[in-house]
């Protein structure tokens, strides 16, 4: 299992690429406006297909079994593999969840030097790219839980490993 932000940071070494644009990420989301962090959102993802892709396809070549995890990729993104060699389920928050999550992880923002613009800024990217998310899962007809405020780990599991396992 390797993680999108592990991909990430191996891509960002390489290339020079910064999600943050130079900046720790309170100052970032603090102050960036909206549609600058959609766009350097949309700008990383980018950045991070090409390599996705390439582990995925040695891994098909190899048949060697791959789960990457992670916030860090989009339906579209591996659309063009064959859902019989590349099984795929991408979790949806409900609004709530992406809110209650952000709120009661008071530590993550508690340096910033505006607590609201920073929580404000990172929930407006963070249901944007989520309602991306789903609505990639819509257009490529790919599998997806949904995720309520009142699911729990093992409920949220038993959905993946069905959904996994029927694919």
């Amino acid at each position: 299992c390797i993680s999108t932000d592990d991909i990430g940071a191996i891509v960002q070494n390489i290339t020079g690429i910064d999600p943050w644009d130079g900046q720790n990420y309170l100052n970032y989301y603090t102050g960036t406006p909206r549609a600058r962090l959609v766009e350097d959102l949309c700008a990383y993802h980018t950045a991070l297909t090409n390599p996705i892709n390439a582990l995925v396809r040695m891994h098909l070549d190899k048949a060697a079994p791959l789960t990457i995890e992670g916030y860090a990729l989009y339906p579209k993104d591996i659309s063009e593999f064959p859902a019989d060699q590349v099984g795929r389920v991408w979790l949806v928050a409900d609004k709530n969840v992406l809110k209650k999550r952000l709120l009661q992880n008071k530590a993550f923002f508690k340096n910033a030097a505006d607590k609201r613009a920073f929580a404000e800024n990172f929930l407006y990217r963070s249901l944007w790219h989520n309602k991306s998310i789903y609505e990639q899962c819509q257009f490529f007809n790919q599998p997806f839980v949904m995720v309520g405020e009142d699911d729990d780990y093992e409920a949220i599991n038993g959905q993946v490993a069905e959904i996994l396992l029927d694919s």
